[in-house]
């Protein structure tokens, strides 16, 4: 289940949503990068998975909480 998972928006798509799996990428280039996010759900679920990514990345850009901050700090130093 969900509660297994470690960020927010995961947990909010597996038990939300019933997306089977969630992944970020983020690609670098010389100039420029791309950051995204990738999802498996059903097809009935595909809209409001969506809505939970585009809510989750909106949300984060204002009102990161302190576990999620020091989460990302870690995963910057062991990529």
């Amino acid at each position: 289940t969900g509660a297994f998972l470690g960020s927010r928006m995961c947990r909010d798509l597996a038990d939300g949503c019933g997306a089977h799996s969630a992944s970020t990428f983020n690609t670098c280039y010389k100039d420029t990068g791309l950051f995204g996010v990738y999802y498996v759900a059903p097809p009935t679920s595909a809209f409001a998975s969506s809505q939970t990514v585009m809510y989750e990345l909106a949300r984060l850009s204002t009102e990161i909480t302190p576990t999620e901050l020091a989460r990302g700090k870690q995963q910057l130093k062991t990529a």
